[in-house]
């Protein structure tokens, strides 16, 4: 067969190229890729009536003059200048053929996650197209066709094909009200050239981040019908396969109205000609798999559509009328009844008490560098996240990744090269006291093993933690943090955890004293002198080199290196939480301990490292790593998988590669510069700080007193998402606008977030 459409191209079209077979009903469908150009030659099945393909022809010849945004195929015209020829196949039979320019894009088949928005712009593509079409005419339109919908009770006499007879009475009762109802009504609505065939192997969609429809292509089920046969049939196609499917018709509905729009009997049938669609589907290919049960194509729709019309069994006809009446009046509704879908069912899935980020939850679909898209279509500016340390979806850590792991991921029990790597880089770049690299799954875990290190090292059990702090959700973790243990509901610090102040030089007690920072640390002091009054000592002062959740403060100088002092003077370990502020963020300094010229005895890291893969890790010296290892042995089964230390790398090489912490520390300046400015403008900023890409915005209502904000920051937060950027609130009274965004952020972003954040700063406080 390969010579012989060889011969063809070369005969008839002068071209050449590796060609390919693709799946089709009736039809020889060949793709055919040359050095410059890919075209499809489509060789029709024997008998073919020559209006069929000539209706195609006359059709993509009146879309190729409109204007609607959406590609079609090009007919080719061979040498001699016809847009279709005669051919003679390997049997002997005539069948015509015609090549057609190949379109590109992703078939919606392959299209893993469909959002109601992507139905909407489909649903709208379709109205497109058919408003293309209208006022055209060819005698092939007119052909019969048992695809066309009028003529849909053609499968009354075949559903005894149907294997199983709960299945035959469904379909059955589809089409006795088809015969009854649809079928008269179809008859009074007036007639025009449609697609009539918009399933997700016609469809094409472009965009990584948020498909859109990017062209439609097989018009060989084109026809005249009633207009309303289009989104129909659409629908049909996109209820496959999501989780909520009524509202995915309602997408569709809602996008064809948008361009073309239905009327209220309209809406009233749509969905009962939907499931009709369904009816000719899956009675096709159980006549088909009889006639021809070797091919796989004419089944491809039929579990699917078995599978939706199960799903669809129960629900009522005028219930689903209503509903698409109101979704062509607000469209917008769609999106967010689909979003407050998926958040009930969270809550009945998992724990009423898991925190979403906004008042209207955010349904993220994809992620790339510094920006997350929304089911609704949106694109957001991420500046808040900083688990994707080097950007959402950085092509060099996916590889690295999928590279390791497609070889082999497992643990730290086997002998292999690459966590040897990992820690090699990562000590490297680490002060050269800290010799001993220990992985994780996550800074909650490494914080454990930090406080295990500490009462090894020092056989005493107490530590002292900063007020408002936090170190992940293990129990230990919880223990060592205020920030959860002082909730309500809480007990409150365990008898092992002194607590010191937040050395806040902003809106601190020692607000105006000098040498803020070893006063603060005089705390310390006397957390072990109550520890001593108990006959205990500490093992241990743990804290974030840049407290975070306590609302991104830059610590007074001087503040850990008289703390580190006193502990050590103590016979207590130095411990340096890094997870929000190492690996660059702050531009300036690597580490956030630096900023504060020290060097800890045990180093925290976690989140950032992989990017999104889960691992964390704790430095140490060999004193202390020795000392532990005294105890039973140590081992967490994925803690620096093979899978693990290649994000590690890969996010080590990426910040190298792309000077990404210098970058930070120079857009960081201009972001500070910018939002000072900001509070020339706005009373309500109180204080900016920060470094790098780790910066705070303290609001209040009043700057003599440093009064929180606290309805204000909330209000400032969900205003910015709903103008398409993500920030964070932290501090001990939810006052600090966290702005901390992948390493991947640029000026233009930058710019962006003063810009919205200077609007959105002026309308919270003039609603309030």
């Amino acid at each position: 067969m390969t010579a012989w459409i060889e011969h063809i191209l070369k005969n008839a079209y002068a071209i050449s190229g590796e060609i390919k077979l693709l799946a089709g009903e009736a039809d020889l469908n060949v793709k055919v890729s040359t050095a410059t150009d890919t075209y499809l030659l489509k060789i029709m099945r024997p008998g073919c009536a020559p209006e069929f393909v000539d209706k195609q022809i006359a059709a993509l010849s009146v879309l190729s003059r409109s204007d609607i945004g959406i590609k079609f195929q090009r007919v080719q015209l061979s040498v001699q200048g016809a847009p279709r020829i005669t051919v003679t196949d390997e049997a002997g039979d005539k069948r015509i053929a015609w090549l057609l320019s190949f379109t590109p894009g992703t078939l919606l088949a392959d299209v893993q996650y469909r959002t109601p928005a992507l139905s909407f712009d489909i649903g709208s593509g379709v109205a497109k197209i058919d408003q293309a079409l209208a006022g055209f005419y060819h005698p092939g339109l007119r052909l019969p066709l048992k695809w066309n919908l009028t003529e849909a009770g053609w499968i009354k006499e075949h559903i005894e094909q149907i294997e199983s007879p709960e299945r035959r009475t469904q379909i059955e009762q589809i089409t006795d009200h088809f015969v009854k109802v649809l079928s008269p009504a179809l008859t009074q609505w007036s007639t025009t050239p449609i697609h009539n065939d918009a399933n997700d192997m016609n469809l094409l969609v472009h965009g990584k981040n948020f498909p859109r429809l990017s062209g439609i292509i097989d018009f060989g089920d084109s026809t005249f019908a009633p207009r309303i046969c289009g989104p129909a049939i659409a629908g049909a196609y996109l209820m496959m396969d999501v989780d909520d499917p009524i509202v995915h018709l309602e997408a569709v509905v809602a996008g064809y109205h948008s361009v073309t729009p239905l009327t209220d009997e309209e809406l009233d049938h749509l969905y009962p000609l939907a499931l009709m669609r369904l009816g000719v589907s899956v009675t096709n290919s159980a006549i088909e798999k009889k006639n021809r049960p070797d091919d796989p194509y004419v089944v491809i729709s039929e579990a699917p559509a078995w599978a939706l019309l199960d799903t669809l069994a129960n629900i009522n006809r005028d219930d689903i009328a209503k509903r698409l009446r109101t979704a062509v009046k607000t469209p917008s509704k769609i999106m967010h009844a689909h979003t407050k879908k998926l958040v009930e069912k969270r809550f009945a899935v998992g724990l009423s008490n898991q925190k979403l980020s906004y008042a209207e939850p955010l349904h993220v679909v994809r992620g790339e560098k510094h920006f997350l898209y929304g089911a609704d279509g949106r694109r957001y500016i991420d500046a808040y996240n900083n688990v994707p340390h080097v950007g959402h979806a950085h092509p060099a850590v996916i590889d690295a990744v999928q590279t390791q792991i497609a070889r082999i991921n497992t643990n730290t029990r086997y002998i292999q090269d690459i966590h040897l790597d990992y820690a090699d880089r990562i000590l490297a770049l680490a002060p050269p006291e800290l010799t001993k690299a220990i992985f994780v799954n996550s800074a909650s875990e490494a914080n454990e093993l930090a406080m295990r290190l500490a009462r090894a090292a020092t056989g005493r059990k107490d530590m002292i933690v900063m007020d408002h702090s936090y170190h992940g959700c293990t129990t230990g973790a919880i223990d060592l943090s205020p920030y959860k243990f002082n909730r309500p509901n809480m007990p409150g610090a365990p008898d092992w955890v002194e607590m010191v102040r937040q050395p806040d030089p902003y809106r601190g007690p020692l607000r105006n004293t000098p040498d803020q920072g070893p006063c603060y640390a005089q705390d310390l002091t006397d957390a072990i002198a109550r520890m001593v009054a108990k006959s205990r000592a500490p093992a241990g002062f743990i804290c974030e080199c840049l407290p975070s959740v306590g609302g991104q403060i830059v610590m007074p100088e001087g503040y850990l290196k008289q703390a580190y002092k006193i502990m050590r003077d103590a016979g207590g370990l130095a411990i340096a939480d890094d997870v929000q502020t190492g690996l660059g963020r702050l531009g300036k300094y690597f580490w956030g301990f630096e900023q504060q010229g020290v060097t800890p005895d045990v180093l925290v890291l976690g989140k950032p490292l992989g990017n999104g893969y889960p691992i964390g890790a704790v430095l140490t010296t060999d004193k202390i790593a020795d000392a532990f290892a005294n105890g039973p042995e140590f081992f967490s089964t994925f803690g620096g998988s093979s899978g693990a230390c290649a994000a590690g790398l890969a996010v080590l090489d990426v910040l190298e590669a792309e000077n990404l912490p210098a970058k930070a520390h120079d857009l960081g300046n201009s972001m500070l510069s910018s939002l000072q400015s900001l509070a020339e403008h706005h009373e309500v900023i109180g204080d900016v700080r920060g470094y790098g890409l780790f910066l705070g915005v303290d609001l209040v209502t009043d700057r003599e007193t440093c009064a929180p904000a606290t309805k204000i920051a909330d209000t400032v937060k969900n205003t910015m998402r709903e103008r398409g950027v993500l920030i964070g609130v932290e501090g001990p009274h939810d006052n600090v606008l966290k702005i901390r965004p992948p390493m991947s952020f640029d000026q233009a972003a930058a710019d962006q977030v003063i810009e919205i954040l200077d609007g959105v700063l002026g309308d919270a406080v003039n609603h309030q």
